[in-house]
């Protein structure tokens, strides 16, 4: 008999906020979120910017 493991996969969605105006510590965060998201290889990203 031949047993099938199915792999259950989640989609995940990556969420970046992004508030106020952006100095360049907080440009360098957000960039480095960007990079964990790319390297991640999340199916979406949502990008919100007040």
């Amino acid at each position: 008999m031949i047993a099938l493991f199915h792999r259950k996969f989640r989609k995940m969605i990556a969420r970046i906020e992004v508030t106020g105006r952006s100095p360049s510590r907080p440009r360098k965060r957000i960039l480095e979120a960007l990079e964990f998201v790319r390297e991640r290889r999340f199916p979406a990203l949502v990008l919100r910017s007040i």
